[in-house]
């Protein structure tokens, strides 16, 4: 495994952590939603959900949370993140 597929949430600044794409595509995966289903819930671009999935940007940490929330909560989802 790459050093990089090994660093699965390191801290890059208060907002954003690194997962890498198995995370986020996992988590979604679970939910049985698309990429596009999360930009329409969100109320971004497709393009900016599938730069969190390639990894060419850093997701959000309060995604991060919310979409876990989401997983663990099945049938009483939260809020969106606080932001959205």
């Amino acid at each position: 495994m790459s050093c990089a597929r090994q660093v699965i949430c390191c801290a890059v600044d208060n907002y954003s952590v690194r997962m890498n794409t198995p995370d986020i595509s996992t988590l979604l995966r679970q939910l049985g939603w698309g990429a596009n289903d999360l930009a329409r819930k969100l109320r971004v671009r497709d393009v900016t959900v599938r730069r969190w999935l390639r990894g060419t940007n850093p997701v959000p940490t309060n995604l991060q949370v919310w979409l876990q929330q989401c997983v663990d909560n099945p049938g009483n989802a939260p809020d969106l993140p606080e932001g959205w």
